[in-house]
């Protein structure tokens, strides 16, 4: 799988990441966390596939329990967590804090770009796939990710609690909003006429003899990543005592060069 092929086909390849990873990891105690804190240790930590970290969907037995749900992280997975920062970086930012305003139209604008971390409170009744009214508590009570919208009806929130995908009133009282950006590390991948090839190329010839086998023939000793070019009186006193390696010309002409 390539990350064009994911692109082209999203609903396809789809990956879970693990909750309890981050839990953990960001510190969340039993009065809760914030989405600050979450946010950072995803930067700094990671994350982690669902399948290698998981939690029971339905309860087993024996009970899953807190202790359990928040066991120390083996090591191989922290290190996972660190690799997936090898390809992607996480950053977010504020949309808006403790909105005095009716954040609808705005919310609106920010979901063109991206789904919306969402802070509000629990209004009743809650645990509902149907329409959530607005109520008059002004308290951030539970994090949420809104995706879409009805225009001028209603948002659609996906929950972490049963039932997952609820709806909420155009004028739910939504306080804070953040959004998450993911970016992907491309990795370098240098020409091979430019300097950086040529310095990648030659780290490997470390104390090796090359030649300009393309071009002017001339000798040089590999030292730090540069070529020390010998003068023609002494290319013999290079070449006693190793065979020289031919260096290719886009290497030879873009290499750092100094006197032998």
């Amino acid at each position: 799988m390539t990350l064009d092929q994911v692109k082209q086909n999203p609903k396809k390849y789809t990956v879970s990441f693990s909750d309890r990873y981050t839990a953990k990891k960001s510190g969340t105690t039993r009065q809760g966390n914030s989405g600050v804190k979450v946010w950072d240790s995803i930067r700094k930590d990671g994350l982690v596939p669902e399948m290698d970290w998981p939690f029971p969907f339905l309860q087993r037995d024996p009970v899953f329990t807190w202790e359990d749900y928040y066991m120390d992280i083996p090591e191989d997975l922290n290190q996972l967590g660190k690799q997936f920062l090898d390809h992607f970086k996480i950053s977010y930012e504020w949309v808006f804090l403790n909105a005095s305003f009716s954040p609808a139209e705005e919310i609106k604008k920010r979901l063109k770009q991206a789904p919306l971390q969402i802070f509000a409170p629990v209004c009743s009744p809650w645990n509902t796939d149907k329409l959530i009214p607005s109520c008059p508590i002004k308290v951030p009570q539970h994090a949420t990710t809104v995706y879409s919208f009805d225009d001028g009806e209603r948002f659609y929130d996906f929950d972490h609690y049963s039932p997952y995908r609820k709806q909420l009133a155009w004028d739910y009282p939504i306080l804070y909003v953040l959004k998450g950006v993911i970016q992907e590390i491309k990795p370098v991948v240098p020409d091979n006429s430019s300097k950086l090839y040529a310095m990648e190329v030659l780290k490997s010839l470390e104390g090796e003899i090359v030649q300009d086998s393309e071009q002017s023939g001339a000798f040089a000793l590999v030292k730090n990543g540069e070529l020390l070019v010998a003068d023609p009186s002494r290319v013999a006193e290079l070449v006693a005592t190793k065979l020289a390696k031919g260096l290719p010309k886009e290497v030879w002409n873009n290499a750092l060069k100094d006197k032998f």
